[in-house]
């Protein structure tokens, strides 16, 4: 049998989540359930009813910001923890993801 590594969580750690989707959801709940003192959340997505499957809150946050109803829902089940969102740019030219570059110029005009 090996030994396992116990550590105990401080009210004084503080975290940050950057993405709330399918795994930093589920992070951040669990932090919050061991007693992590502050937890910052970032996402700029919204909650969409394909992706609901994924994600621990469910269709009653359909359309809101994932950070958002995620940092609600923590501090209204965990009261030790603080949980907050960071602000940044949303939609410019930090925008990450498949559509984050202007598409290419044609080197040719449309053949319609």
């Amino acid at each position: 049998m090996f030994p396992v590594a116990r550590r105990t969580i401080s009210s004084h750690e503080k975290a940050l989540v950057v993405g709330c989707g399918a795994i930093g959801s589920f992070a951040s709940l669990e932090m919050a359930r061991a007693g992590v003192g502050e937890i910052a959340l970032l996402d700029f997505d919204t909650v969409q009813p394909g992706k609901s499957l994924r994600w621990p809150l469910g269709r009653i946050v359909w359309g809101s910001s994932k950070a958002i109803a995620l940092a609600n829902f923590i501090a209204s089940n965990y009261s030790w923890t603080k949980a907050r969102t960071v602000e940044g740019p949303r939609h410019g030219r930090y925008r990450t993801g498949r559509h984050s570059a202007p598409p290419a110029k044609r080197p040719y005009p449309s053949l319609r």
